[in-house]
């Protein structure tokens, strides 16, 4: 269960490591931004749920890339 406060703050120390996550649906990939701001009308404790399939199965995500040599 993912809840508005486990969101990112632009106010949190470590804002600049998180930035970038975003919240996605396990059950059918629905994918929306990740910042507490983005839901700031909700509480904090509210247990966020997937507006298309009414999932609560939701997961905070970041994209990584990878540098790597295909031939040197």
């Amino acid at each position: 269960m993912l809840r508005r406060k486990d969101l990112v703050d632009i106010a949190d120390k470590d804002y600049k490591k998180r930035q970038g996550e975003f919240i996605v649906c396990q059950d059918c990939d629905w994918e929306s931004g990740g910042t507490r701001g983005d839901l700031f009308m909700l509480p904090l404790d509210k247990v966020l749920t997937c507006p298309d399939c009414k999932s609560d199965n939701l997961a905070l995500a970041k994209i990584k890339s990878e540098l790597v040599i295909v031939k040197d």
